[in-house]
């Protein structure tokens, strides 16, 4: 069995990749991008904007909500998904700061 090496990596480098990941689907980029626009907003937006089955988009929902990009509010009969923007304020400037790091390093 392999030996994992992750307690050998910083946290801010897992939170830069995760963002990668976060990032790395059109779906998921649709969302964030709704969200950050338009507001809160219920599952049928994202349905009528993303050309992919329900449950597909539903997973991409899933994903954002692991890594606490996205939160859910429960208002009967719907679920409302906004951005949790602490978290995205952090992952925006740990990216800007990897940005600056590639520009100074060229």
């Amino acid at each position: 069995m392999a030996h994992s090496k992750a307690d050998q990596f910083h946290p801010t480098l897992f939170n830069q990749a995760n963002w990668c990941k976060i990032q790395s689907h059109p779906a998921r980029i649709i969302i964030l991008t709704h969200l950050l626009e338009e507001g809160p907003a219920p599952f049928y937006e994202f349905n009528q904007k993303i050309a992919l089955a329900g449950p597909t988009i539903s997973q991409h929902i899933r994903y954002l909500l692991k890594y606490g990009i996205i939160t859910i509010q429960e208002k009967y009969p719907k679920a409302i998904y906004a951005l949790n923007k602490a978290v995205c304020g952090n992952l925006a400037i740990l990216l800007t700061e990897l940005q600056f790091q590639f520009s100074i390093n060229k």
